[in-house]
């Protein structure tokens, strides 16, 4: 794949494991909102694990972006493998 479109899909990537990680700290206030006042959690817990699942896959995704990232940029003539790639898990 093209490094522009990995770039541009790795940019998406992060982005929705950022707003998840919003959605995640809300769900989560909300249930211990509800613990607090003694109402049932039963629907928050649920939608809560299914965010936390997505959250785990959103995750993935964007680290396998990264990996294709420095993999792509490891091709390129005058990178050398070794060399830190910006986006990359060790870089």
């Amino acid at each position: 794949m093209e490094n522009r479109t990995i770039a541009q899909r790795l940019a998406l990537a992060d982005s929705r494991v950022q707003r998840g990680e919003v959605q995640l700290n809300r769900q989560r206030a909300l249930v211990r909102h509800l613990e607090r006042h003694g109402l049932g959690t039963f629907q928050a817990r649920r939608l809560l694990k299914d965010l936390e699942d997505a959250q785990t896959g959103f995750i993935a995704d964007r680290d396998q972006l990264k990996c294709e990232m420095a993999m792509s940029a490891a091709n390129l003539p005058g990178v050398h493998a070794g060399d830190e790639v910006p986006g990359s898990p060790a870089g």
